[in-house]
């Protein structure tokens, strides 16, 4: 807005105004002829705002009009005309050199023209320096300008991407939450299916298995709040589990989904005294999980082998079955999230799994070759009392 003010209204009065003070002092070689350039210089100006595409052409006869508008004024108050005239186009330019020799040519144009009318002296020589170290002033002033406005919209853009991108991994992470608390409510709902359908076969009578389907009733309201909460994350705390009653457990629990599948659960060789800082619900969760994959993993009846033990300072547990084996670029992606060879999975069992397992201080692997079965072992830091 300002920026057309000065060319749309000031530049033409004070075009006004160089001409009546030319005619006013006696200056002027020609007031009609001044006139008319100066109807043209201001008509140039008008026109060249509704022609970007030919600035450099307009800029060229914009400054042979004031020249010819300075020589006919013989007036040195036509400096800020070149002023304003070089202020536009140094707009244009993005480089300090040219801004520099665009400067020096408009001064140089201004200083002939000044020349014609004036004697040469100490004096005039010294004004003329003033003259080019003014233009030099203006480029460096504008280059600073534009360089600075160009940092603040990289800046911008910048914000705004990562906001951008912010918001999309937020939504990324809320799809991925949603299908992970999916994938989990599954598996006791499965558990609880299982339960019910040998219920059915004993008489719709559920008391064997009414311990386990309260408990797993409880763990899907358990999974339910942690999903819910986990908007506010906390440290899980170090709690003290022995690690053999989780595997029992996990194997009571899919004991009778197996059963129906035509397979066995073996768990053998074992160490009842290992504990480790993970809750009794985590491990479920991922020994479960495990459980589930190496059942759906074998299309024939098989087997399925739990081995627990102890390496240095690492309780080490086996999950091997005799399916159909994993590839070996399988192996290399089968933790990442939404990474599935299964028609209807979610991609995010193992994911979670790992990701427990991982932020517990320990490590989650897989073994075996394709038609062999696969071994998943998850290695985990046994318990240390500091007290």
């Amino acid at each position: 807005m300002i920026f057309r003010m000065i060319y749309n209204v000031c530049l033409p009065l004070y075009v006004f105004f160089v001409v009546l003070s030319s005619s006013v002092l006696g200056k002027a070689i020609y007031v009609p002829l001044l006139s008319g350039l100066g109807i043209l210089l201001v008509l140039s100006i008008f026109i060249d705002q509704h022609q970007p595409d030919r600035v450099v052409l307009f800029t060229l006869l914009q400054l042979i009009l004031l020249f010819a508008f300075h020589l006919v004024s013989r007036l040195d108050w036509c400096f800020l005309l070149y002023i304003l005239l070089l202020y536009r186009v140094l707009l244009q330019v993005r480089s300090v050199s040219r801004s520099v020799i665009l400067s020096c040519v408009f001064i140089s144009v201004y200083t002939v023209a000044r020349f014609t009318y004036t004697n040469p002296s100490i004096e005039h020589i010294l004004i003329t320096g003033s003259d080019y170290l003014a233009g030099i002033s203006l480029a460096l002033f504008i280059q600073h300008i534009l360089t600075s406005e160009k940092t603040m919209n990289l800046t911008k853009e910048r914000r705004n991407r990562e906001e951008f991108e912010f918001e999309a991994e937020k939504n990324r992470v809320l799809g991925e939450l949603a299908a992970g608390m999916v994938h989990e409510i599954r598996n006791p709902l499965t558990s609880i299916r299982g339960f019910l359908q040998l219920s059915k076969a004993n008489g719709y009578s559920i008391e064997p298995w009414y311990d386990l389907i309260y408990a797993e009733v409880s763990r899907l309201n358990e999974l339910t709040i942690e999903y819910l909460q986990i908007s506010k994350p906390s440290e899980v705390p170090a709690k003290r589990q022995n690690l053999h009653d989780s595997l029992i457990r996990v194997v009571a629990l899919t004991e009778a989904e197996a059963q129906k599948m035509g397979h066995r659960i073996v768990y053998e060789e074992f160490d009842p005294e290992l504990t480790v800082p993970v809750s009794q619900e985590k491990l479920i969760q991922v020994f479960m999980n495990l459980i589930k994959n190496a059942m759906e993993a074998m299309p024939e009846q098989g087997t399925i082998t739990i081995q627990m033990t102890q390496v240095a300072d690492m309780a080490v547990v086996i999950v091997k079955d005799t399916g159909t084996g994993v590839q070996s670029t399988d192996r290399q992606r089968i933790f990442s999230p939404y990474y599935t060879t299964k028609n209807n999975g979610t991609g995010l069992g193992l994911y979670i799994c790992h990701k427990i397992i991982v932020d517990h201080g320990g490590t989650m692997s897989v073994s075996g070759k394709q038609g062999e079965g696969a071994t998943f072992t998850t290695r985990i830091p046994l318990f240390i009392d500091k007290g």
